[in-house]
C-alpha cells in the first residue's frame, strides 16, 4: 500500500496487527504514527529516506527494505528496537555502495551485542555474464526464509523500486532485550 495523509489520520483509530507500506511519501507522518499503533505486531515497509523509527511495544516482526542506507542509520534503527524490551524478529534488506556501507563492520558490531542474535547476514553481489545473465530484480532477493507476506512485498517492485539489485545485503536478526 502507498501511504497518504488520510491513512495516517485513520490508522491510530484502527486495531491493526499488520501493516505493509510499499511507498512512503509522508515520512514525518509515518514517524509520528507508528508509536500510536498499539496493536501492531508486524510491520513490512520500504523506505527511501532515513526517518525516525519508533514502534509500539506490541511489535514482534519487522521487515524493512531500504533503497540505500548508511551504517549509522541502520545502527540507530536497531538501537530503537532494543529499547522495546521484547523479542523482535527483524529483516533488513538494502542496496549498498561499498564506499558508504561496510557490511563486515556492521556484522561484527551486531555479533558484539549479547541481546542480538544474527540469524542470517548475506552480502550478495550479482555479476552479469553474457552466457549466464542473472535476475537483479527486487523480487529475486527473496529466499526460503521469507514468508508469503514478505514475498508479496518483494514482488511489488514497481511500487517499491525497479532499479537493479546487483549489490545488496540481507540481515535477519532476533532482538531480545528481556532478561533470561
Amino acid at each position: 500500500m502507498k501511504d497518504s495523509l488520510g491513512l495516517y489520520k485513520t490508522l491510530p483509530a484502527l486495531s491493526i496487527t499488520s501493516l505493509n507500506i510499499t511507498k512512503v511519501e509522508h515520512a514525518d507522518c509515518l514517524s509520528r504514527t507508528l508509536p500510536l499503533l498499539t496493536h501492531l505486531e508486524q510491520l513490512r515497509i520500504c523506505l527511501n529516506d532515513n526517518i525516525e523509527i519508533n514502534l509500539s511495544g506490541s511489535i514482534n516482526y519487522v521487515y524493512m527494505i531500504f533503497k540505500s542506507i548508511s551504517s549509522s542509520y541502520l545502527r540507530q534503527v536497531v538501537q530503537n528496537l532494543l529499547t522495546l524490551g521484547r523479542r523482535i524478529k527483524c529483516t533488513f534488506l538494502f542496496r549498498f555502495d561499498a564506499e558508504e556501507v561496510n557490511c563486515e563492520d556492521i556484522k561484527q558490531e551486531f555479533d558484539g551485542f549479547h541481546t542480538i542474535e544474527v540469524q542470517t547476514f548475506d552480502v550478495v553481489e550479482k555479476r552479469f555474464a553474457a552466457e549466464n545473465e542473472c535476475d537483479v530484480s527486487l523480487s529475486a532477493t527473496a529466499d526460503n526464509t521469507d514468508d508469503d507476506d514478505d514475498r508479496h512485498l518483494l514482488r511489488m517492485e514497481g511500487y517499491v523500486d525497479s532499479n537493479p539489485w546487483e549489490r545488496y545485503c540481507k540481515i535477519r536478526l532476533s532482538v531480545n532485550t528481556k532478561q533470561k
